[in-house]
C-alpha cells in the first residue's frame, strides 16, 4: 500500500507521503497502524463526548474476602473518602444477603477511575462492576 500524501489543507491522496511540518517522508501505514489510529481517534472522540455528558454511573457487586470487622470498616471508609475526593459520588451502599455481600451504586468521572477504585479494593473484596445508564437516557435512545 503506498503512503498517503498529506497536503497543507488537511487532504490526503495516495502516493509518496510527505510531512510538511517537519519535512520528513511518511512511511506507508500497515493495516494494524490504521486500526490503531482508528481506535485512538475513537477513544479521543468518546473521551471528549464523555466530558460534555458528565459523570458515568456504575453498580458494583461486592463479595468480601474476609470477615468484616472494625479494621475492615475503617479501611473501606478510607477508600470511600479517597474516592469522594477524586470526584466519585456514592448514591447508595447496601449490605445484602445472598451471592454478594454488598452492592454500591455510584457516579465516577469515567470508567478508568472506576477501574482504579476497584483495583484498590482487590485485597479486601472481589468487585464486579457494571456501567449503568439512567432510564431517561435510554428512553432517548429508544425514541
Amino acid at each position: 500500500m503506498p503512503p498517503l500524501l498529506l497536503n497543507s489543507r488537511g487532504g490526503a491522496k495516495k502516493g509518496r507521503g510527505f510531512c510538511a511540518w517537519n519535512r520528513t517522508v511518511v512511511p506507508p501505514l500497515s493495516p494494524d497502524d490504521v486500526r490503531y489510529l482508528f481506535i485512538v481517534s475513537l477513544a479521543w472522540y468518546h473521551a471528549l463526548k464523555r466530558e460534555e455528558e458528565g459523570p458515568m454511573y456504575f453498580v458494583a457487586l461486592l463479595k468480601f474476602k474476609k470477615k468484616p470487622d472494625k479494621a475492615f470498616m475503617i479501611e473501606t471508609q478510607k477508600l470511600i473518602d479517597a474516592d469522594t475526593q477524586k470526584g466519585f459520588r456514592f448514591h447508595a451502599i447496601y449490605w445484602t444477603l445472598g451471592k454478594y455481600d454488598a452492592v454500591a451504586v455510584y457516579e465516577a468521572p469515567d470508567e478508568k477511575e472506576a477501574m482504579k477504585a476497584a483495583m484498590k479494593r482487590v485485597e479486601l473484596m472481589d468487585v464486579e462492576t457494571y456501567v449503568a445508564i439512567p432510564r431517561e437516557e435510554v428512553k432517548k435512545l429508544v425514541e
